[in-house]
This record gives structure tokens, C-alpha cells and sequence, in this order.
């Protein structure tokens, strides 16, 4: 068994179980030609096959997963976590992108928090944005726009613009207790009269039509008597 105060230099190869209490290095671990842990830049944390190799003056970052950040160069503080996360930016900040391939291609967007396997995947530089669930926009392009659902549909089940502070529920809401501060939405007026005078005409022509067909029936009745 090699003890943890065994200093290390240059290729070794082990048949045992090795126990390591503290790394001190400026270099980069590998295993089978293939870095898995690196501490490029300043303040980054690197692991996995591949993960922000490219990083140049990117600091603070955290990549976990083979490939997560590979192309990243100067972007900061940003967290990838899965398999191809971010993939392609380069210089992107304040990024969240948590399970496989999520933001894979976006490559200078800032402040995303996308959350689920390939979600907000082909999104190359928007902003803002925050997509939940599995493929969550995985289509969408722009900024400050909010997906929740489990596929890539563009009507998910809730959508939103930060922009504009909305948010579209694209089914059906129940609301099981109180709805504080809910506000009931104002009826047309005019449209309302308008329905209440054509359903009045309406009634009106079914009474002149009953009228008008108990006419013709005494007319036919009294036509009969002369003959």
C-alpha cells in the first residue's frame, strides 16, 4: 500500500490501491493518456476526461464530466456538471448547467441556469435564461426566457419572459387552497351587451315564428270550414 507522505514523481504505475490525502501540482492526472483531474488557470476545479482543457485565463470554474467545459478559455465561474455540459462555451460567466449535454453548444452566453439532460442544448448566446427538465428548450435562442418540461417542446408546460414578466401555463391550473392576491379578470362590457341583445333578438324571433305558425294553422282551419 503507497502511505499518503509518499512524494510522487514522474510515471508510475501501481498494482495496488493507492491513498491519497492532498494533491500539490500545477499539472494535470491522467489515467490511460487521459486527464481526469487539472487545475488549470485560477481557482478552477477540472475533472473528468477532456473537462476545460482549453481553459487560458478562465478562473473559478468547476467542471465535472468527460468533456464538461472542454472549450471554454476565459469564461468565470461557471459550473458544469455531466457529460459534454458546456461543451462550447468560451466565454460565457455566471453559468449553471447541470446533466448531460445541457447548453452544449452555447458559446458567450451569461447568467443561464439550465437544469436536465441536453436542455437548453443548441442555445449558442442567450442570457438570462432558465430551462428545467429533460430537452427543456432545447430549441430556444433567445434571452431571459424560462421552460419547464420534460420534452422539447416549444409550448412547455410552463413558459416565461423575464423580459416582460409573464408567464403562460400551457394546460390547466387547479388551485387547491387560496389565492391571495388573485384577481378576477374584468368582463367587456360593451361585448357582454352586445351578446345579452343578440340572445334577446333570438328568443324574440322564436316567439314571432311560433306566433307566425299558429296563424298559418287557424288560416288553414277557417280556409277548410268554407269548403
Amino acid at each position: 500500500m503507497l502511505h499518503s507522505d509518499q512524494l510522487i514523481s514522474g510515471k508510475k504505475t501501481f498494482s495496488e490501491t493507492v491513498y491519497v490525502s492532498s494533491i500539490d501540482s500545477s499539472g494535470d492526472y491522467k489515467l490511460n493518456n487521459s486527464t481526469v483531474l487539472s487545475s488549470k488557470g485560477t481557482g478552477n476545479i477540472l475533472l473528468g476526461s477532456s473537462s476545460g482543457e482549453n481553459i487560458s485565463t478562465g478562473s473559478s470554474n468547476t467542471f465535472l464530466g468527460v468533456s464538461a467545459g472542454r472549450t471554454n478559455t476565459v469564461g468565470s465561474k461557471n459550473t458544469y456538471v455531466g457529460k459534454f455540459a458546456g461543451y462550447n462555451n468560451e466565454s460565457g460567466n455566471y453559468n449553471t448547467f447541470i446533466g448531460s449535454s445541457t447548453g452544449h453548444w452555447c458559446s458567450s452566453g451569461n447568467n443561464n441556469t439550465i437544469v436536465g439532460c441536453a436542455a437548453g442544448q443548441n442555445n449558442r448566446d442567450g442570457n438570462g435564461n432558465v430551462f428545467i427538465g429533460y430537452q427543456a428548450g432545447l430549441s430556444e435562442m433567445g434571452s431571459n426566457k424560462l421552460y419547464i418540461d420534460n420534452s422539447s417542446t416549444e409550448k412547455p408546460l410552463i413558459y416565461g419572459n423575464f423580459d416582460s414578466n409573464t408567464v403562460t401555463i400551457n394546460g390547466n391550473l387547479i388551485v387547491t387552497g387560496e389565492c391571495s392576491g388573485c384577481k378576477t379578470v374584468k368582463s367587456n362590457t360593451k361585448y357582454d351587451q352586445l351578446i345579452d341583445q343578440l340572445i334577446k333578438e333570438i328568443n324574440q324571433l322564436k316567439t314571432d315564428n311560433i306566433e307566425l305558425k299558429n296563424r298559418i294553422i287557424a288560416l288553414e282551419s277557417n280556409t277548410k270550414s268554407i269548403h
